[in-house]
């Protein structure tokens, strides 16, 4: 499995009154342990518009296990789940101190053409060797 991470201390602005972690925030950590992963690969969001396509994400799951609080360090898991016509990605949001989970999540993208719109039923083949050499060279995990 291809996966990726980000480590970060919980920054004030992202908590509320109770110093409690606002629930959407957590969506944002998850968008930039993807974006860390898709650079890993070595397809970033800027490559996918260079080839002409983007990924919306449609379809988001998430499951709030615990609080997390202002100023905890923090890491946040993407994984890349299989999937030949979307990207599938899973997420999670664990204590660096003590591995406690903080909130766990998935997310579906589907892969648009710039161009026209279009809903494409697979996934680009540039992106799929790309993941194919990612995994032939062992980098299987960045944990």
């Amino acid at each position: 499995m291809i996966s990726s991470h980000l480590d970060f201390r919980i920054p004030f602005q992202d908590v509320d009154s109770m110093q409690v972690v606002w629930h959407g925030n957590y969506v944002r950590y998850f968008e930039q342990a993807r974006s860390e992963l898709l650079r890993d690969i070595g397809f970033t969001y800027g490559d996918m518009a260079a080839r002409g396509f983007v990924f919306p994400v449609v379809k988001l799951n998430v499951k709030y296990v615990a609080p997390a609080r202002f100023d905890e360090r923090v890491r946040a898991v993407a994984e890349l789940l299989p999937c030949e016509n979307c990207l599938d990605v899973r997420y999670r949001l664990v204590s660096l101190e003590d591995g406690k989970l903080f909130c766990k999540a998935t997310t579906r993208q589907m892969a648009v053409r710039l161009s026209t719109g279009e809903s494409l039923l697979q996934l680009p083949e540039p992106l799929l060797t790309l993941m194919r050499e990612f995994e032939a060279r062992g980098f299987l995990s960045s944990e």
